[in-house]
């Protein structure tokens, strides 16, 4: 669900970023040992990492003004409740997606 409402653009958008229409969701799923992996990707515009701040400071998660690698800024997407989404929808906004 997160690919398709956070991840995936309008095709107005894609157009004018040079890709194609219809976007890509990638499900891949391996065995490495004894562990199962679930790996989901597309072909989006990947996150956004200032309403991933915005939301961190507004919750209290991250200090207005820190230094934070892309790294830290991403993690904060797993953190429970977090959503970046304004209104909540069958695809967004409950901060479980993650």
């Amino acid at each position: 669900r997160n690919s398709v409402a956070h991840g995936l653009e309008s095709a107005e958008q894609r157009r004018a970023a040079g890709k194609p229409e219809e976007g890509r969701i990638a499900i891949r799923l391996r065995r490495e040992g004894s562990e199962i992996v679930l790996e989901v990707s597309d072909d989006g515009a990947g996150l956004d990492r200032e309403a991933i701040r915005r939301r961190g400071e507004q919750r209290g998660l991250v200090e207005p003004g820190a230094v934070l690698t892309d790294n830290e800024l991403d993690s904060l997407i797993f953190a429970s409740g977090f959503s970046t989404s304004e209104q909540v929808s069958q695809l967004a906004g409950r901060g479980v997606g993650m």
